[in-house]
This record gives structure tokens, sequence and C-alpha cells, in this order.
């Protein structure tokens, strides 16, 4: 028997993440936190999920990283939730990029 999904709440912190800023005409080290908002049978596989979802987003494909030097993202918490917040947009929502150096 299958386990029912669940609704879950991560927030993924993403760093080394090289993005061309428009403003310096130039290529920017940053880091990034981001809310992601899953269906998951597990704790486990909302982290799954989520940083497939991050992986998939296009702030992750703008960056302008050598293969061998990748955007690291890593989930800082998971939690079950009751429902969805109203008025929030999923599965990502609330982008928050800065300047790694600043």
């Amino acid at each position: 028997m299958l386990k029912p999904m669940a609704k879950f709440r991560a927030l993924l912190k993403g760093g080394n993440l090289l993005i061309h800023s428009d403003d310096l005409q130039r290529v920017v080290p940053s880091s990034f936190y981001v809310t992601a908002f899953v269906d998951a049978v597990s704790r486990e596989a909302a982290q799954i999920t989520a940083l497939a979802l991050v992986r998939q987003s296009r702030i992750y494909a703008a960056a302008r990283n050598a293969s061998d030097d990748p955007p690291r993202v890593a989930v800082e918490t998971v939690e079950e939730i009751a429902d969805w917040p109203d008025g929030t947009a999923r599965p990502l929502t609330g982008f928050a990029l800065y300047d790694e150096k600043g």
C-alpha cells in the first residue's frame, strides 16, 4: 500500500552561483535562499524533490559556472505543513539572491 502524500515546506540555500550582473557588467559570485513547497511521501523525498526543483529553475540555469565548478545547493530545513499558505506561489517562491562578497 502506498503512503499518502504530505505537504512540505523546504528552505534551501545556494552558493557559488556565478551570475552576470547587468549593473556591473561582469559575472558576480552570488548566493540565494528559496522556499520550496512540495508534495512528498516523506521528509527525505521532499528534500530530493526540492533540490531537483531548484536545479531546474531559471536562476540555476542562468549560472555561468564551469561544469567542474557547479553551484552548490543544500536543504537547510524541511517541515511538514497542514496546508499550502494562502497567496503563495508554488512550488518555488521567494528567491532572495545576494552577492556572496557583500
